[in-house]
């Protein structure tokens, strides 16, 4: 949901280095070309603006088939057709290759703060913490890529999506130490070629990993005595029951802090919901598509009439920021935390199959409608600035400490301090 694979960070003289894939057959070829001419279809199916910003698509297209022509393996086929869906420079608009014979977990993961990019969490039982990765680090490359605020999804898509990597070489700079670079091992789980769901082993797999992201991408609260209640809400994916039952258990506290750092978004059903609760009926902007402009409206359900603080980071994309700014611009709540990702469109997922007696399944993503406020604003590439900038130090995320969240928590009406607000949610492995 963030932004498109950027042409500057992978030029295609880049991918054979990256593409660390089996050498393609004649066969994989031929899917290869299929995948590419099926985003296309889907591009000029369904994406919002006709004229595709003024791209060429034929030629375009044709290019990649060239590309693909010439590729020395699946993975580097897949990076061609990443980039030419990239080159409309859009945050929702993506193709997904079919789903890896192994699951890579690079024990680490890094974000962006202010302009800068740090590790912000490591599992203890990888290689990245035995090599002395730890959060705080000052992350100054990985691999050959300088990473900045503008490329960060490009990095994170190209290595968890599109090429992943058995090792990586991170440069990192901890508080107060000298440049060091480290090459980390990754994880590397193998999945059957074939996932057979008539028998018990592939589907309780299915299963383990749908609950694990589930307890991952729960809702947690915290109560603060009878004044505060802290919401931590992972993503927009919830239905109005779960919503409107979160929304009623605040309505017994003075404030609400809602804590919507690293939230990529989700439904916009959910948005309008939440939205509702906290701001009541409103029409707040416009969802242009292809066809038709259509009113933005909430969809309020139990009110919560208190005092609202909402923390965002460079990770808040998509809804979580349609939402901070929607409070801001209705004057319904502060805004604390750092600029958000600016990666705010409407899109829809496609599925495509390849294959008759054995089935492979890809994804497209396109984006079928712009957003613009009431006051005629587009967050898209320009994020939501706070109303108070607070971002955390190498030291302060090196030590648990969470400033922007213990100024939500001030402002909301409860003295907390940086170490205790970190304290509230801590990381889970």
């Amino acid at each position: 949901m963030h932004r498109a694979l950027s042409l500057s960070l992978l030029c295609l003289g880049a991918l054979a280095t990256l593409a660390a894939g089996q050498e393609m057959t004649g066969f994989d070829r031929q899917r290869a070309h299929l995948m590419l001419r099926a985003a296309e279809q889907d591009l000029r199916d369904h994406y919002y603006d006709t004229t595709f910003h003024g791209l060429d698509l034929r030629t375009l297209f044709d290019s990649t088939d060239a590309r693909i022509a010439a590729a020395h393996s699946n993975d580097e086929a897949f990076l061609s057709i990443a980039v030419t869906l990239g080159a409309l420079r859009d945050s929702h608009t993506h193709f997904f290759p079919p789903r890896r014979n192994a699951v890579v977990q690079y024990g680490w993961n890094l974000g962006i703060v202010g302009d800068s990019c740090y590790i912000l969490k490591v599992r203890p039982e990888n290689d990245a913490a035995a090599q002395r990765v730890k959060p705080g680090d000052l992350v100054l490359g990985v691999d050959q890529f300088a990473v900045n605020r503008a490329d960060r999804w490009d990095l994170e898509y190209l290595y968890y999506a599109l090429a992943p990597r058995a090792t990586v070489r991170l440069t990192l700079q901890s508080p107060g130490d000298t440049v060091r670079s480290v090459v980390v091992q990754s994880k590397i789980t193998p999945h059957p070629r074939i996932m057979d769901l008539t028998q018990g082993n592939d589907i309780w797999q299915l299963i383990r990993e749908e609950q694990n992201w589930a307890r991952a991408n729960r809702s947690v609260l915290w109560e603060l005595g009878s004044e505060v209640l802290v919401w931590r809400l992972p993503n927009f994916l919830a239905d109005d029951r779960e919503i409107d039952r979160w929304v009623k258990r605040a309505q017994g506290f003075k404030a609400l802090v809602l804590d919507l750092r690293g939230n990529p978004g989700g439904l916009e059903t959910t948005l309008l919901r939440l939205a509702g609760n906290l701001v009541g009926a409103d029409t707040f902007g416009v969802r242009r598509t292809r066809d038709k402009t259509e009113s933005l409206r909430t969809r309020p359900g139990p009110r919560f009439t208190g005092t609202v603080v909402a923390v965002v980071d460079a990770q808040s994309a998509s809804a979580a920021e349609m939402l901070a700014y929607l409070l801001q611009l209705r004057k319904r709540g502060s805004v604390v935390g750092d600029r958000t990702a600016g990666a705010v469109m409407e899109s829809k997922g496609y599925e495509h199959r390849v294959g008759v007696d054995v089935v492979v399944f890809y994804y497209t993503a396109m984006t079928v409608a712009d957003l613009v406020f009431s006051d005629g604003t587009r967050l898209e590439g320009r994020g939501v600035m706070p109303d108070e900038i607070v971002l955390p130090s190498g030291a302060d995320l090196a030590s648990g400490r969470d400033p922007a969240l213990a100024r939500a928590i001030t402002l909301a009406g409860y003295a907390i301090t940086p170490q205790a607000a970190g304290r509230l949610f801590p990381v889970e492995e």
